[in-house]
């Protein structure tokens, strides 16, 4: 191959081959065998170089993989973490109703291992869920209005049934949530029987204290300390300063007074003394003079004590 017959309608590369091959041998003349061997050789360089960037393109899609799954490996375990842990009933349930997981609380609170609930409808933990429609129906509709901030929240109270047949109060949640390309329904449920005892213990302990009051030979006044304003009162107290219970919880303890004690001591600084320690823990029995609503003055005596209640001072009287 001689030196006229690279012309430039060769590949740059080519010639740029010829010219290391003249170079080499120091002749014009290209040995065409000599030619096709450093072609050959590019070639073999190209495809080494295309190789080495497939191999390095795998190398990063295989880590990248191995970096999702290993996410979504400890993303998974997290989860199960707070499933384990959490003090709420977790459960999820597909279209019909069926329970298909069921968390750690939801055995200690139903009495059900998970395999024996998985597979089976959630009206067997809940026989009430759905009185009106269909199950899958009670489902839909309560995880539409789950984010509805203005609905009743009586509407998702109902009850629970133990595995040995106890029925118990709950409240539940519903959400929709799709899992393995499939609609789910995520039920989050709390067992109150707790709070409700509670709460029944706390409106039989103000009946008990309304009948004691209501029932008291002497008249019963309940003070704010703060507002010092009177917040409740007993009939003896409405006959005893000669004011209905909606006036009398108008006016505070000193305004039942003349301003001044018999003993020349103002009535608002020596009652405000007598009050506060009161609220020390100290109760208080001292005599004082009263003014009833027609200006009669009234020498009784007073016993005061502190009331215990989580947000405000109160103080009770009885007089």
């Amino acid at each position: 191959l001689a030196a006229g017959d690279d012309g430039p309608d060769l590949h740059p590369h080519l010639r740029a081959q010829l010219r290391e091959l003249r170079m080499r041998s120091g002749s014009s003349v290209v040995d065409l065998s000599a030619l096709l061997r450093v072609v050959s050789a590019h070639y073999h360089a190209v495809d080494e170089e295309r190789r080495g960037i497939v191999q390095s393109m795998r190398l990063m899609a295989d880590e990248a993989r191995a970096m999702a799954n290993e996410v979504r490996t400890q993303s998974s375990e997290h989860l199960q973490v707070i499933l384990d842990h959490i003090k709420d009933v977790v459960l999820t349930v597909d279209e019909e109703g069926v329970i298909r997981t069921f968390n750690p609380t939801g055995e200690r609170v139903f009495g059900y291992s998970e395999a024996e609930v998985v597979g089976q409808r959630i009206d067997l933990l809940i026989p009430q869920i759905a009185q009106h429609e269909s199950v899958p129906q009670a489902l839909q509709r309560m995880a539409a209005s789950s984010g509805d901030t203005h609905m009743d929240l009586a509407s998702r109270e109902s009850w629970g049934l133990r595995k040995d047949g106890r029925t118990f109060p709950l409240e539940l949640a519903v959400s929709n949530a799709r899992l393995s390309r499939r609609e789910m329904y995520v039920v989050c449920l709390r067992d109150v029987t707790e709070r409700r005892e509670s709460e029944q213990a706390i409106r039989e302990s103000e009946a008990r204290y309304r009948l004691l009051v209501d029932h008291a030979p002497d008249a019963i006044v309940v003070l704010d300390a703060d507002t010092n304003r009177l917040v409740d009162v007993n009939e003896n107290a409405e006959g005893l300063f000669g004011l209905g219970r909606e006036q009398l919880l108008t006016v505070g303890l000193g305004e039942l007074s003349p301003p001044v004690q018999p003993d020349g001591s103002p009535s608002a600084e020596r009652l405000r003394h007598r009050v506060d320690r009161a609220l020390n823990g100290e109760p208080q029995i001292f005599e004082w003079l009263h003014r009833d609503a027609f200006g009669s003055e009234l020498m009784c005596e007073v016993r005061l004590v502190r009331l215990p209640s989580g947000s405000r001072r109160l103080v009770r009287g009885s007089i």
